[in-house]
């Protein structure tokens, strides 16, 4: 996802980063830092897309 992310292309960096998500959220169970960089890696890349609700989403899920 980082790749894709230097690369430009946000669309494909975002879904590697929801799969990392996802991978992250099965191994580690409730809070942990890294399911947190996870939200906020997602939501630099929304913000990046233009999407600012998903973006704003994904910042506040990384608060949280």
């Amino acid at each position: 996802a980082v790749s894709y992310s230097r690369l430009g292309d946000d669309n494909k960096a975002a879904e590697y980063y929801q799969k990392a998500l996802e991978m992250r959220e099965r191994l580690y169970k409730g809070d942990h830092p890294d399911i947190a960089e996870s939200f906020n890696n997602l939501a630099v890349s929304y913000g990046r897309l233009g999407d600012d609700n998903k973006a704003a989403e994904y910042f506040k899920k990384a608060l949280e």
